[in-house]
């Protein structure tokens, strides 16, 4: 014989219905269900009133929520929610109290829940990573135009199947964005031109943060291109991460992952639309949205314009930088200096610029354009090596003293 199945609805119907038939008096009745008689004659009456549906578990919430968000407070949140979708709580809630300071705002937990509600978000599945090692560069920024970091997002086609490369440039530590240019290809000349402009405007950095690629990295010696000698002429360092690591320039690529979202899904029409995205997006990045790695205040409040004010510099300038004990030679077209009666290949992006060598080692003499080591001259073995030194933060570090 099967068990029976029995369940609390089952047993409260069977208990009403006894109480209907009169089979008992209540109080026996109650008993011999394991409940109060109060018990038993709430669910007489629920059933009267309601029927066998009445017996189910009521909800057990309050009838009247007294913090419950206004209507107008959550339409308030769904429409911020609509004009900026790739916006979260964390920045939804400071834009909303900055244009309207005296509403009473819902807790960031709540408006998930209400943005969930009305098809807002998407539940994300969380993804296994693997454990990085952590990379610390020196030097970390302490204020604005300490490091500048530059780069390519990645090229993608307009409507009319022009080939976009945007060329961004921002601020490492307040995350303020410079300007976005959607570029037809990646050569140094108009990256050239708009750092030049931008030196003027806002002065000079310390350093310039980049990857690998063209135009900031060159095959040669130490990786030197054309652009990184133009930032070094200006007492700029240039900092180049190591290769195949793009977290180490990591808000940047952050930032790009948002401008992706924002302006590029789907493209543009034409470049020129596309531009137009680019100028829509840049003071709404600096200007309304918070983020939370700087306290959640917006880049702008942040940011300030360097006291390094921006001065051309000239190839006849090169000589001035280095202290007397150098010997200084002056790089022909042809990438070469001339050293105890050999030429001596360096690389062509230093043409026409001095550097000076001094002795750090026995038969070892480091090579430097103004102020950073470019590579290392060795004189030890039958014939002259030269070989490159890295030139970012890391290497720095390493680089013999001046004595």
């Amino acid at each position: 014989m099967p068990w029976k199945d029995v369940t609390v609805l089952k047993e409260r119907n069977s208990l009403v219905l006894s109480m209907l038939e009169a089979q008992a008096s209540v109080v026996d009745l109650a008993a011999a269900a394991g409940v109060s008689r109060k018990t038993a004659y709430k669910w007489l009456a629920r059933y009267k009133a309601g029927g066998q549906a009445a017996l189910t578990d009521a909800s057990r919430a309050r009838h009247k929520q007294p913090h419950q968000v206004a209507p107008e407070v959550r339409q308030m949140l769904i429409d911020t929610r609509r004009k900026h979708p790739t916006w979260g709580p964390k920045k939804l809630l400071p834009d909303v109290r900055k244009r309207h300071p005296k509403v009473a705002l819902p807790s960031r937990s709540t408006v998930s829940v209400i943005l969930s509600d009305v098809g807002l978000v998407k539940p994300v599945k969380p993804r296994r990573t693997k454990p990085t090692r952590a990379v610390t560069f020196q030097g970390q920024p302490t204020g604005p135009n300490h490091t500048w970091t530059v780069d390519f997002k990645g090229q993608f086609r307009v409507g009319d199947g022009t080939l976009c490369y945007p060329l961004t440039i921002a601020d490492r530590w307040s995350r303020y964005i410079f300007s976005i240019d959607a570029l037809t290809s990646t050569r140094g000349q108009p990256v050239h031109e708009r750092l030049e402009e931008l030196f003027k405007r806002f002065g000079l950095p310390d350093r310039i943060r980049s990857d690998n690629g063209t135009p900031f990295a060159g095959n040669g010696l130490s990786r030197l291109s054309c652009l990184a000698v133009w930032w070094i002429s200006l007492d700029i360092l240039p900092d180049l991460i190591d290769p195949g690591c793009p977290g180490q320039n990591g808000r940047h690529e952050r930032m790009h992952r948002v401008l992706k979202a924002e302006t590029a899904r789907p493209p543009a029409q034409n470049l020129a639309k596309q531009q137009q995205r680019f100028g829509r997006f840049t003071p709404e990045y600096n200007d309304d949205r918070v983020h939370e790695g700087i306290g959640l205040v917006v880049p702008a409040s942040l940011y300030t314009k360097s006291l390094r004010l921006y001065q051309p510099a000239t190839k006849t300038d090169d000589a001035a930088c280095y202290p007397r004990h150098f010997e200084l030679r002056t790089v022909k077209p042809s990438g070469e200096i001339k050293w105890r009666n050999t030429m001596v290949y360096l690389s062509q992006t230093l043409s026409g610029r001095t550097v000076g060598l001094l002795e750090t080692d026995d038969g070892v003499w480091t090579i430097k354009y103004r102020h950073v080591a470019v590579g290392l001259l060795d004189v030890r073995g039958p014939q002259t090596k030269v070989r490159g030194v890295l030139s970012g933060p890391q290497a720095q570090q390493d680089q013999p003293s001046d004595g």
